[in-house]
């Protein structure tokens, strides 16, 4: 997996932004359609998601994960 530095703005009302701050860091390339950014992004935030709920459900019985 790819490390980016990135930096990801959303609203209700405006169009997704995702910018590379280390290579960009003026904002001026919104890179929302770049697909390679779309699947490692899409793979870090599952990943993410998989440990947050991971450890979520082991605290509700008590038991702390490492």
């Amino acid at each position: 997996m790819i490390k980016y530095y990135l930096k990801m703005v959303s609203s209700r009302t405006d169009p997704k932004m995702l910018f590379n701050i280390e290579k960009d860091p003026l904002e001026l390339t919104n890179l929302t359609d770049d697909q390679a950014y779309k699947d490692d992004l899409d793979q870090s935030i599952r990943a993410s998601q998989r440990k947050r709920i991971f450890v979520q459900d082991a605290m509700k019985h008590g038991r702390f994960p490492s």
